[in-house]
């Protein structure tokens, strides 16, 4: 059931509030963790495009290293409130799509999160290319951009406004650039 869906012959469009918590409890004491925020997807002809915003707060803060739990986790605000966003736009055709969105990458199989990429890292800007002309081979390709939230205080500087003097922060910021390719050989 959705807050708002609209779709005819050439467009689409639905918007849905996010909300939801978990209570845990035992002989240690309680935690909670909540979540809300807002979403929206959509088409027109063969542009897609999703956005969605939450806020998270959890009491205390599960996702911190000292607890081996799989936590997905955003922008720290405060000591246990934190922020997530991811959207995109793509363009599709018959046998693949491209894009530039902000989203999460999960890499490989795995049981309890995978070293690189495991689905507990936040979400980064990438161009995105799925290609998959036959059935027999599948390409995908993204190139993002990591910013680590470190100050590099090489870089950054200050400057005089009509407030005053203010320190403007720049971050470190990664460029990452894996290819995956897969070749599916299917058996009759």
């Amino acid at each position: 059931m959705d807050l708002f869906y609209y779709k005819d012959s050439l467009f689409s469009l639905t918007v849905n509030p996010i909300l939801g918590g978990e209570l845990f409890t035992n002989s240690s004491g309680n935690s909670t963790y909540w979540r809300n925020g807002l979403e929206a997807r959509g088409y027109i002809q063969n542009w897609g495009f999703f956005a969605s915003i939450r806020d998270n707060h959890e009491k205390p803060l599960l996702g911190s290293p000292s607890f081996l739990i799989r936590r997905i986790n955003g922008h720290m605000k405060s000591a246990t409130d934190w922020s997530e966003m991811q959207g995109g736009v793509t363009y599709s055709w018959k046998w693949g799509n491209a894009g530039l969105v902000k989203d999460g990458s999960v890499w490989g199989n795995n049981y309890n999160g995978a070293s690189i990429f495991g689905g507990n890292n936040p979400t980064f800007v990438q161009l995105r290319l799925h290609l998959n002309p036959v059935k027999w081979f599948e390409f995908n390709y993204f190139h993002g951009w990591l910013n680590s939230m470190v100050v590099d205080s090489s870089i950054s500087f200050w400057v005089s406004n009509s407030y005053g003097l203010d320190y403007r922060e720049v971050y470190h910021k990664k460029y990452i650039s894996p290819t995956f390719l897969h070749l599916l050989l299917l058996n009759s």
